[in-house]
């Protein structure tokens, strides 16, 4: 038997705890209407700033730093998206024809870690979760108001997801003509990745105009823009309205204009009726490169994997060209130093110096072996289960 504190070495063990970020994010908030976060990511250094910004002076998210560098600025245009009504643009960042608001936040509610913050007053302080709950009154020029908007922002490692909700109160039925609902204001992008499309590759936005028809990208809930040095993905959760069965099959489901904007289109031409209620969900996140990408490839499937936040925990985000958008846990590796029952030595090999009572099983419960000695192993993830309990190794 091999002297333990020579075998003693450090091993790759999984986050216990993946679900939440590793560190706290730092808050601050003035009460002049300008709250920050800022936190480390595997992605990334991300900084958010929200605001009242827009034409109508909504509180929403203005601007997102990536490593310094501004990857978004919502405060000349839209992420979340106005209506048209009866043909009258209402909403985000559109006054109408005289000048006047057509839409006001009523209210603001913070949390950090679900604690409510005292809006009256300047802080700073940590936290893992940060949620913007905003109430906004759409449509305030016409008799009666058109609809209750409220979007939760919850804001955690590398992104920002959003729940828009819309509650439809004016006393007779609207048309909305458009609503694009989830937007992009990334800054200086240069191509666009349009998992579900059917390209296979990435697009040069120089080309112009990309419009997509629901009925050639049914599936299409994904764009990813690159700018050279950053990326920013956007991806519409297949959730009520983003399902698309407000649209029909020779409307838009997806639009790229020259003015560097693109939509995910959410509504064409229905009627709603008053006391109506629609939803989306969506999750944008930012970060210096993809994980892994293949699109392009000759020899491989087309997909791209990308590392977001959802629910307040870090995932890996998986998209192929067919449509199909799939997420998994990111478990990030913990490099400690660990006096264990067990020793790995160099890949693919384990030494145990314990009671026979030792097993070794896979990730999906094989048992792999038992008892004391040397256990050659191939790269993956291993369940160690002993005297002192269940341990998560990585073989790489």
């Amino acid at each position: 038997m091999i002297p333990r504190k020579i075998l003693r070495i450090f091993i790759l063990l999984m986050a216990l705890t993946p679900a939440l970020p590793a560190q706290a994010a730092k808050v601050e908030y003035s009460p002049k209407g300008v709250l920050s976060f800022a936190e480390s990511t595997p992605w990334g250094n991300m900084t958010v700033t929200f605001t009242y910004c827009l034409a109508n002076k909504l509180f929403t998210f203005s601007t997102v730093n990536l490593d310094g560098e501004r990857v978004n600025a919502g405060v000349w245009s839209d992420n979340i998206g106005p209506f048209n009504a009866d043909g009258k643009w209402v909403g985000a960042n559109h006054l109408d024809s005289k000048g006047n608001f057509t839409a006001k936040t009523v209210s603001v509610e913070i949390t950090a870690d679900m604690e409510v913050l005292d809006a009256e007053r300047d802080y700073t302080v940590e936290c893992k979760i940060l949620t913007v709950t905003v109430r906004n009154l759409i449509g305030l020029t016409d008799a009666e108001p058109f609809a209750w908007e409220r979007v939760t922002y919850t804001v955690a490692g590398n992104s920002i997801e959003v729940e828009v909700e819309h509650d439809y109160i004016s006393s007779t039925p609207v048309t909305v003509v458009t609503y694009y609902g989830m937007q992009s204001m990334f800054e200086s992008e240069k191509e666009i990745l349009l998992p579900g499309a059917g390209f296979g590759s990435w697009i040069p936005v120089d080309r112009g105009d990309v419009n997509i028809l629901k009925k050639d990208a049914p599936d299409l809930n994904l764009y990813i823009e690159s700018n050279g040095s950053a990326m920013q993905a956007s991806y519409l959760l297949k959730e009520d309205l983003g399902t698309h069965e407000y649209l029909a099959d020779n409307h838009n489901i997806f639009t790229h204009s020259d003015l560097g904007k693109s939509y995910h289109s959410l509504m064409r031409y229905n009627t709603i009726e008053p006391g109506a209620y629609t939803r989306w969900h969506g999750v944008y996140s930012w970060f210096r490169t993809t994980v892994k990408d293949t699109f392009g490839s000759r020899d491989e499937e087309p997909c791209v994997v990308y590392g977001a936040y959802i629910g307040g925990g870090p995932c890996l985000v998986t998209a192929y060209d067919d449509g199909r958008i799939t997420t998994a846990p990111y478990i990030r590796p913990v490099e400690r130093e660990y006096n264990t029952n067990f020793h790995v030595l160099k890949p693919g090999m384990l030494i145990t110096d314990v009671e026979p009572d030792l097993s070794v099983f896979d990730s999906v419960g094989r048992l792999i072996g038992t008892g004391p000695g040397l256990h050659r192993l191939g790269s993956g993830i291993y369940i160690i289960n002993g005297p002192k309990g269940a341990s998560k190794i990585r073989v790489r």
